[in-house]
């Protein structure tokens, strides 16, 4: 049973994966098509293309940290959510496009590469500091009792 429990939730986070994949591939393959939703300036399609392009790659972390704090705010465990991402945040997005913008005169590419690495940043903590007793939790599907 308790292998059950642990397999439904490891099964959550492979759907929450594929999901994710399959959004990065099509942000990346359609990131010019989507800019021009909401812009009529090739310009900033062509810009704001490439930024997406970057963003495709951090999909599937940023399911991952999604899932995890869904299940984390689910148990009432939200101390540890509010440290990842208060150190992750103010570390890393905030704190490193302060640098990269003020002191090594970088550009938009260095500040999305910033939040990028935050979002990998946040799942990677989230994911080491997960309740350890989540699979304890679910039932033989994964849901959380």
């Amino acid at each position: 049973r308790d292998r059950l429990r642990s397999r439904g939730l490891g099964d959550v986070y492979k759907r929450q994966l594929l999901i994710m994949v399959v959004n990065g591939i099509g942000l990346y393959l359609f990131a010019y098509p989507f800019m021009r939703l909401f812009t009529n300036s090739v310009n900033a399609a062509r810009i704001g293309s490439e930024m997406l392009r970057l963003v495709s790659f951090s999909e599937p972390f940023f399911g991952l940290m999604i899932v995890l704090e869904g299940i984390s705010y689910g148990m009432g465990r939200t101390k540890h959510v509010f440290a990842c991402e208060a150190v992750s945040m103010w570390g890393i997005r905030i704190f490193g496009t302060f640098l990269c913008v003020n002191v090594f005169g970088l550009g938009l590419k260095a500040v999305w590469l910033c939040m990028i690495a935050d979002n990998i940043c946040k799942a990677i903590l989230l994911y080491i500091f997960r309740p350890k007793h989540v699979e304890e939790n679910a039932d033989d599907r994964g849901a959380l009792r």
